[in-house]
């Protein structure tokens, strides 16, 4: 009976010790993206008070603000590239059928980009050369 207690004793410790590594993981996944929310905020913060915001002061380090306490709120989980890649891919589902393709390249990487989310969008574009048949003109009949 010794035995038995003994062998439970050691199943729930190790149990115990499983639950405890899976916690301090989860709260340093936590701390990584609070500590990358903190730094934005820092960031956010100075272009506010340099006036390098679209938004008046007050707005600017209120949004800020908001941004922070949402990040410590709700700490955003990392994403593999292959579930960034397949969420910009599924952005291209609701676009017109002769646009998926340009749609697809852009969400890879492909062509060029402009702006930033700071001044108000990011512009991504592709410039495709397409040529067509010479226009034709028939002078009027008399």
């Amino acid at each position: 009976m010794n035995n038995l207690n003994k062998t439970r004793r050691i199943a729930l410790e190790v149990v115990s010790a499983v639950f405890a590594i899976c916690a301090a993981q989860s709260a340093v996944a936590s701390d990584a993206s609070v500590s990358s929310a903190e730094q934005h905020y820092k960031q956010e913060r100075a272009a506010c008070m340099d006036g390098r915001s679209s938004q008046d002061r007050q707005t600017c380090l209120k949004e800020a603000s908001n941004a922070l306490a949402e990040a410590r709120k709700n700490p955003s989980p990392t994403s593999s590239k292959s579930e960034l890649r397949s969420n910009a891919l599924a952005r291209c589902q609701n676009v017109l059928e002769s646009d998926k393709a340009a749609c697809k390249r852009l969400a890879l990487g492909k062509g060029t980009q402009s702006g930033s989310v700071e001044g108000g969008g990011v512009i991504k574009e592709e410039v495709t050369t397409t040529t067509s048949p010479p226009i034709v003109v028939v002078p009027a009949q008399k």
